[in-house]
C-alpha cells in the first residue's frame, strides 16, 4: 500500500486529494496541529492583508470538498494513532492486577488520586489505586468470557468439534468398561 509520509503521518494515497502544497500545508495546519483558520492560512503561505480577511479567506477555502476531506482524513488519523489498542488495555488491566501493593508509588499509572500528610512520624502518603476486581471484570469482558449479549440457543460454530470430542471419549469409555482387570485385587487401580 502506497503512503504518504510527512514525519509520523501515515496516509494511504487513496485518502489524499488532488491539493496543490499551500493546500496541503493548510489541511495539514488545519487537522493535524489544530490551529486557528486565519494563522494556518497566513502559516501556509497564502497573503492576506489583514488577519480577519485571511480568516474569512480560510474560510472560502475550507468550503472546497477536496480540502475538507483531507482535514478530515488527518484529524481521524491523528485521533486513531492516539486510541488505544485492545492488547493496550488488556496489558493495562493485567498490569493493575499483578503489580503487588508495595511496588505502587505516587508516579505509577496504577494511582488515581494521593494526599500528603505532615506528622510528626513524618511524611504519610495514602494513595487510591485501581479497583484490581473491576480491572479482572473489565478484561474478561474485552476478552469477551460473559457473553451476556449472546442467547444461549445461539449456535456455536465450534459446538460440532465439542460434540465430536465427546462422542469420541464416550466410545473410549465404552471400551474401558468392557475390559477385566487382572492382577491382585489388594493392589492399585
Amino acid at each position: 500500500m502506497k503512503t504518504v509520509q510527512n514525519k509520523k503521518l501515515h496516509i494511504p494515497k487513496s485518502d489524499i486529494p488532488d491539493l496543490n502544497p499551500k493546500q496541503m500545508m493548510y489541511a495539514r495546519l488545519r487537522g493535524v496541529d489544530n490551529l486557528p483558520k486565519s494563522t494556518a492560512y497566513i502559516k501556509s503561505g497564502y497573503k492576506a492583508p489583514s488577519i480577519t480577511q485571511a480568516g474569512s479567506l480560510a474560510c472560502a477555502l475550507e468550503k472546497k470538498p477536496a480540502i475538507q476531506q483531507m482535514i478530515k482524513t488527518l484529524r481521524e488519523n491523528e485521533w486513531i494513532k492516539d486510541a488505544l489498542t485492545v492488547a493496550e488495555k488488556r496489558s493495562f488491566l493485567a498490569k493493575a492486577v499483578r503489580t503487588p501493593i508495595s511496588e505502587i508509588n505516587a508516579d505509577s499509572p496504577l494511582v488515581q488520586s494521593y494526599k500528603t500528610k505532615t506528622t510528626e512520624l513524618g511524611v504519610e502518603t495514602e494513595l487510591k489505586i485501581v479497583d484490581k476486581l473491576q480491572c479482572i471484570k473489565l478484561d474478561s469482558d474485552l476478552a469477551g468470557d460473559f457473553y451476556k449479549d449472546r442467547n444461549e440457543s445461539t449456535a456455536n460454530p465450534f459446538l460440532f468439534i465439542l460434540a465430536m470430542g465427546q462422542s469420541s471419549q464416550d466410545a473410549d469409555l465404552d471400551e474401558v468398561a468392557d475390559v477385566e482387570l487382572v492382577g491382585d485385587s489388594a493392589g492399585a487401580v
